[in-house]
């Protein structure tokens, strides 16, 4: 049995995703039976679908998306408005800005640990090696999908590792 009518697929390891351009309802409805042929495809050779770890997301910066309510089994899918994939967390509006939040609390909190721990070293080389490794990976990962987008979100950032600067 094959798949057909699918647009787009992204599989990685144990993990599947399936996504298309919704611009009306019949969208939708190939959308659902995309779904429900993978359903099908699955139990057919002994890989079910865990349902509980599967959910929906609609991207979108329109005021009224097309809503519907995707399922697998006769169950609907947890409809989220974000969603973390490789250390990314992606939002609905695709804006990043949760995303940045919180790599921005997580690097604060190494800074910390480089800073408690960093005491010892003399050398500013360690110190920056150190600083590389803990924080500025932290800053860095992926930032060609997420770049932030607003200045806010970019000095805040910064002013992180101009507090290192500061303490070197």
């Amino acid at each position: 049995m094959t798949l057909l009518k699918i647009y787009h697929v992204i599989l990685y390891v144990d993990d599947l995703k399936l996504f298309k351009s919704i611009s009306s309802v019949d969208d939708c409805l190939i959308m659902q039976e995309n779904l429900n042929k993978l359903n099908l495809w699955c139990n057919s050779n002994n890989l079910p679908l865990n349902v509980s770890k599967c959910n929906s997301i609609s991207f979108t910066r329109k005021l009224n998306p097309i809503e519907y309510n995707f399922t697998v089994n006769n169950i609907n899918l947890h409809k989220c408005l974000s969603f973390r994939d490789l250390g990314v967390l992606f939002d609905a509006k695709l804006n990043f800005i949760e995303h940045v939040n919180t790599i921005q609390k997580e690097a604060y909190r190494n800074l910390g640990f480089v800073i408690r721990n960093g005491r010892q070293f003399s050398e500013p080389n360690t110190l920056k090696t150190i600083f590389n490794a803990f924080v500025r990976s932290k800053l860095e990962y992926a930032s060609i999908v997420w770049s932030p987008g607003y200045e806010v979100h970019s000095q805040a950032l910064e002013k992180i590792q101009r507090k290192f600067v500061k303490y070197l």
